[in-house]
């Protein structure tokens, strides 16, 4: 329960840093995303050399046919590779991301509990069993969403999983 402006100003504070927190978390994800974009792109542009290089050295039509031919076929290994990488930055950021917004619910359930309480102390006799009732309910609520919360990671997990199993990268 805010009982001052002081207490006011420091949870805009908090709420300020966690927020710029967030953003600096997102921002981190896409500059890692840039970085395997511009890998990708100076891989794309070095392979393209090297074709462009085989083509002016062939002294035949079957030759040049051949390299045509070899250069047609996707390069599945690069775009696994590709995917993985971009996953795995998508991966990190989303979990980055839902640790902070974590720990905000748990500092949120923290200051309402503290609230209750609070109020518990101020309420007049013979409201006993309405508190006990917000307690419980409070605590309820508590474990309903740790399991929701469980239940995401699982499968998150999971979903993981069949992803690098799909693409024989499954880490061991």
């Amino acid at each position: 329960m805010i009982k001052s402006p002081d207490e006011m100003r420091k949870l805009q504070s908090d709420m300020t840093q966690t927020t710029q927190l967030a953003m600096q978390k997102t921002l981190d994800g896409f500059r890692r995303l840039a970085e395997v974009n511009m890998q990708a792109a100076r891989d794309s542009l070095e392979q393209s050399a090297e074709q462009i290089n085989a083509l002016l050295a062939a002294k035949d039509v079957s030759t040049v046919t051949q390299l045509v031919t070899t250069f047609a076929q996707p390069s599945a290994d690069k775009f696994t590779a590709y995917a993985q990488a971009v996953t795995a930055v998508a991966r990190d950021t989303q979990s980055e991301l839902a640790s902070l917004v974590q720990q905000q619910i748990a500092k949120g359930n923290a200051q309402f509990a503290a609230t209750i309480e609070e109020m518990a102390r101020n309420t007049p006799a013979g409201s006993e069993g309405a508190m006990a009732l917000i307690k419980q309910a409070m605590a309820t609520a508590n474990a309903n969403y740790e399991q929701l919360n469980q239940s995401m990671r699982q499968m998150v997990e999971t979903g993981t999983a069949a992803a690098e199993s799909a693409t024989g990268k499954r880490k061991r």
